[in-house]
């Protein structure tokens, strides 16, 4: 239930005004898994937390329209680390995530 935490780093200025994040993730049953997005200043969005019950693999990009955690990141500062946690809460079944992507709009 530790997950993993993967990591994307940038030096460029400026705060957020918009932000996406593309997932790709095997697993068997998504209803276990907590996706989450932290900032380098450490304020978090919840990008997916245990729905979607016995559904298979999530291969998403989720955007600030349809996933409002992603609004509060706005006026963050770009500059840092962004890290990517990705837990399962059950331990039935194993994941993997294949791939990640973030995508950051400045002022």
């Amino acid at each position: 239930s530790a997950g993993i935490e993967r990591t994307l780093s940038t030096a460029e200025n400026g705060n957020v005004v918009g932000v996406e994040v593309a997932v790709d993730i095997s697993n068997t049953y998504i209803g276990d898994l907590r996706v989450r997005l932290r900032s380098p200043s450490g304020a978090e969005a919840v990008l997916h937390d245990r729905t979607g019950g016995s559904g298979k693999n999530i291969t998403r990009t989720y955007t600030a329209a349809a996933t409002p955690s992603l609004a509060a990141l706005a006026g963050q500062p770009i500059a840092g680390a962004w890290k990517l946690l990705v837990s399962d809460h059950e331990a039935h079944d194993v994941g993997k995530l294949n791939r990640w992507s973030l995508t950051l709009r400045r002022a």
